[in-house]
């Protein structure tokens, strides 16, 4: 097993080469919480000695100036001094107007599809509050629903044998970022289907 000259395992700089350091994920926390985050941060997760640069003999290597990838561990510390010690809420918005996006498809022949319901455009903040989705003639094995980013996708509900022509529906309160995207993946679609997808959301503003 490895060890560690610090409290607790380290952060693996290796990890963290792969990770973007876009701040586009909304982090919605009690005031109590993050008292406790920015202490945390402040305290420990700055500190050089809690990121590995490497193992040698079984020990992890805090990170040092002299070290490849210090400047990553510097980085990383700025990031997390912006992101969560100096943002103490995230500000609030309010509801400027409710829409639905549909996407509605008449399929060529079995098989999956993948369908964009909606996009959130440059200058503006949506709030996505429910999803359904279903088919025609058929039921699909099964409806998956998620939401694409340039950083990653996010798989926020799936539903095996959702039935013939009965929505599958996801409600919630995400808040979405210009470039987001949502979807509706359908698998095991049967030929003559026509595939139904909604998407009910906010437009925000301060």
């Amino acid at each position: 097993m490895l060890k560690s000259c610090w409290p607790n395992q380290p952060f693996s700089l290796a990890h963290l080469t792969d990770l973007s350091d876009e701040p586009e994920i909304f982090l919605c926390v009690s005031e109590r919480s993050l008292y406790v985050l920015q202490n945390a941060v402040q305290d420990r997760l700055i500190s050089q000695d809690a990121y590995s640069e490497s193992v040698v003999n079984g020990y992890y290597v805090p990170t040092r100036p002299d070290l490849d990838d210090y400047d990553l561990y510097l980085s990383v510390a700025q990031d997390l001094a912006r992101d969560i010690v100096e943002v103490a809420q995230m500000p609030l918005y309010g509801i400027e107007s409710s829409h639905l996006a549909q996407d509605l498809y008449d399929v060529p022949g079995a098989g999956n599809y993948s369908r964009l319901i909606g996009a959130v455009p440059e200058g503006e903040l949506w709030e996505l509050q429910a999803l359904a989705a279903y088919a025609t003639v058929a039921s699909p094995s099964w409806i998956f629903f998620r939401l694409l980013s340039a950083a990653q996708s996010l798989h926020i509900l799936q539903i095996v044998d959702p039935g013939i022509s009965v929505p599958a529906p996801w409600q919630g309160r995400l808040v979405l970022s210009p470039g987001h995207a949502i979807y509706a993946d359908f698998v095991g679609v049967a030929a003559g289907a026509a595939l139904v997808s909604t998407a009910w959301y906010a437009k925000l503003g301060t």
